[in-house]
């Protein structure tokens, strides 16, 4: 079984390549914050239900969900923990899922924290400024 892994920047988050990404689009880059603010926990505790309930494809669907709210933000070790739960899922194994969703849920608490303090600071303006 694969380890989770830790590391010194966990979070990882790069809000200046996602308005790069968006065109500097203000709006739609608030709106992505306003979204996984809302929306991350509530797949994590689909993960945690699932594996109660031992419903692969509850574990499988927010894995997935998980990972691509989290390519947005250019958070790899989230994303490669997310891909991970997807994958357990679709494999039915319930205990190997439980490390990597806890590893997940503290990434995603820093990263919360991360966004939220920049959705009360400026986005930068990167209109003009080529990738």
């Amino acid at each position: 079984m694969k380890e989770v892994e830790t590391g010194a920047d966990p979070a990882g988050v790069d809000l200046d390549a996602l308005a790069r990404r968006l065109g500097g689009n203000r709006g739609l880059i608030g709106d992505l914050i306003a979204i996984f603010l809302e929306e991350g926990p509530k797949n994590l505790e689909a993960i945690q239900t699932g594996i109660r309930r031992k419903d692969s494809e509850m574990i499988r669907l927010a894995g997935h969900t998980l990972k691509g709210s989290l390519s947005y933000f250019g958070t790899k070790q989230a994303i490669g923990l997310a891909s991970q739960i997807e994958k357990l899922g679709r494999e039915n194994e319930f205990e190997a899922v439980k490390p990597f969703a806890a590893e997940l849920n503290r990434l995603i608490g820093v990263i919360s924290i991360d966004l939220q303090q920049w959705s009360d600071e400026p986005i930068p303006d990167v209109r003009g400024v080529s990738p």
